[in-house]
Formats: structure tokens, C-alpha cells, sequence
């Protein structure tokens, strides 16, 4: 997850040393050094990190591991049978974004060890964010006490949570999870492939979203009418704006403490789903593709042979058949 931070007690004291003077007369900024990231850059960062922001992304790998021996244990069934369950398809996006997770923060493709955020602050935080010039563009507006505050508590806290809730609270709330991989197909697709094909170069994080993005497009189409992948897209969207531009902004134009985070990765990846299924639930569920997709609602065994049989007794194609 592009995860944006910084020292925001050092950009106040930034700002607040800048005096007021007209444009014309205004000097030039001093503008700190931002060299090209080497293979060094990120165990220099982790160097004067704690315990936790070292080993979160370690922790996470094995985890998308164990999680998914787990899950193909909890849901019963072949595999066909697995993937025409609402709630299995909602908790691989969990063990995905895991996964994702580890080339961008453990060791990327090249061997690189915590590779995005130094990428992230030389390119995009660099042009995101001018006042990294000010301060350091080796821990603005990227800091590893952030970077781990939302990808901790979105993906470990955030998308759990989400289907958890929206098993016990049934009906429609299942499509959750189908917003939550929305998320995670605009952050592969925006944030490393798109970039890595125009700019022709590699980003810590794009090998992994080559496979993601393409799965997560086929797991809601899969389900769901086709058009029921720009909603998905736009809610991820809306996500991304939710925790970043808002969060952030809030950290850089109030002074809020980098915690504060917290609660907008919360928002985004367990409360805007929910709210969103909550207000156009209804609309959703006559987007799904089959009968076998209603009849999951809440994570229930699906025998796909027998209800492919019943679809078929009755005349109804069905495409998960």
C-alpha cells in the first residue's frame, strides 16, 4: 500500500521558519539532495526502526501462507466449489495483498530489502508532496512508523473485519469483500503496473500486481456483470483518497499525530465497503451472474455439480457451470 508519512512536528517547523515575503522577492528554497534509491537505501531507513516496523512485512508473508492453508481447510469443497463461495473469493484478497506486501517491503524482484518506500519517496512522494524538499527526502513524506500503520492495520485489521461483519450481519453484505479487492486492483494497477509499462521501468511491488490485478478483474467478474467492476474500481478509488489525501493532509495541515492514520485506514477498508453495501446493496445483488452466487451468503457449502444439474433441469444457463 503507498504508504505516505512524515515528520510532521519538522514540516511545522518548516513552514514556520519561512517568512512571509512577496513572490518577487521571495528566495530560492534549499532543496535537499534526492538521489536515485540503491540497494542500500532501504536497510539504511530500517536502521533506527523499531522491532515492529522491521518484521511486520516478514510476519505478513508467512501469514498469507498459513492463511491460506487455512482457509482451504475452513471451506469445504473442491476448488470450484471454494471459489463459488463469496466469503472464500472476499478472504484471498487478504492472503493477495499479503503477498503483495512482501515484494514491495521484504525483498522485491532485484533482492532488495524494504525497496518501496524509498522508491515512493524519490518518484511519487517527491512530486506529491514539494515540501520533502525542505526536509529529507530519505524519510519524506514516506517514514517506515506510517508505512506500517496502514499496511498493519488495512490489510491485518481492516479487510478482515470487513468479512467477519459482513458474515454475522448476512443479506447483501457479503459484496464487501468484492469492494475490497476493487482496492486492491486500483493500487496494482495505478500504482506499479501502470507506471512500470510507461515508464518502462521496474517498481518494488509490480511483478506481484501483474498476477493480483488480472485475478482480482476475473474473481469480480467472475460473480458479478461487468459492470459491476467500474463500481468496484471507483470504490477503490475512493479508498485510496480516503486514507491518503484526506489522512495525510490532515497530518500535514493540522499537525494531527501519524497515528491518526489509523483511524482513516479503518474507514477506508472496513467502514466505506460496508457503508457502501449498506446504501446500494440492493442494486449489487442484481448484478450477480448466477444463482450459485445468492445461494452463499453467508460462506454455506455449495455443491457446484448439483446446483449445475438443478440450473440445468430448469432451463437456466449458468456461467459458473
Amino acid at each position: 500500500v503507498p504508504a505516505i508519512g512524515f515528520d510532521s512536528a519538522q514540516a511545522t517547523k518548516v513552514a514556520s521558519a519561512s517568512p512571509k515575503v512577496s513572490q518577487s522577492n521571495a528566495p530560492q528554497r534549499a532543496m535537499v539532495p534526492n538521489p536515485e534509491p540503491t540497494a542500500q537505501s532501504g536497510p539504511n531507513m530500517l536502521q533506527h526502526a523499531t522491532w515492529l516496523e522491521t518484521n511486520w512485512m516478514i510476519i505478513s508473508t508467512y501469514s498469507a501462507i498459513i492463511l491460506l492453508v487455512i482457509l482451504c481447510c475452513v471451506f469445504r469443497g473442491t476448488v470450484r466449489e471454494k471459489m463459488a463461495n463469496h466469503f472464500f473469493v472476499g478472504w484471498l484478497v487478504v492472503v493477495a495483498y499479503m503477498l503483495h506486501q512482501t515484494e514491495e517491503h521484504y525483498y522485491d524482484f532485484r533482492g532488495w530489502r524494504y525497496a518501496f518506500v524509498p522508491a515512493f519517496n524519490h518518484d511519487v512522494g517527491a512530486a506529491l508532496f514539494p515540501m520533502c524538499d525542505e526536509i529529507s527526502h530519505a524519510t519524506c513524506p514516506v517514514n517506515t512508523t506510517l508505512g506500517m500503520y496502514i499496511n498493519v492495520f488495512f490489510v491485518w485489521l481492516s479487510f478482515p473485519l470487513t468479512l467477519i461483519v459482513s458474515h454475522f450481519l448476512g443479506g447483501n453484505y457479503f459484496i464487501a469483500g468484492y469492494l475490497n479487492w476493487g482496492f486492491a486492483v486500483v493500487n496494482g494497477l495505478l500504482g506499479h503496473v501502470i507506471p512500470m509499462v510507461s515508464k518502462l521501468k521496474y517498481n518494488p511491488g509490480a511483478m506481484q500486481s501483474l498476477i493480483m490485478v488480472p485475478f482480482g478483474m476475473w474473481i469480480i467478474v467472475r460473480s458479478f456483470e461487468i459492470k459491476f467492476l467500474p463500481v468496484c474500481i471507483l470504490s477503490g478509488i475512493l479508498g485510496h483518497l480516503v486514507f491518503a489525501a484526506v489522512g495525510i493532509n490532515l497530518i500535514f495541515r493540522v499537525g494531527l499525530a501519524e497515528s491518526t492514520e489509523i483511524i482513516w485506514c479503518i474507514v477506508a477498508g472496513f467502514v466505506q465497503p460496508l457503508f457502501i453495501v449498506a446504501t446500494f446493496g440492493g442494486v449489487f445483488q442484481k448484478m450477480l451472474r448466477s444463482d450459485i452466487a445468492s445461494k452463499s451468503l453467508h460462506g454455506e457449502y455449495v455443491n457446484v455439480d448439483d446446483d449445475c444439474s438443478r440450473t440445468s433441469e430448469a432451463g437456466v444457463s449458468s456461467e459458473v457451470c
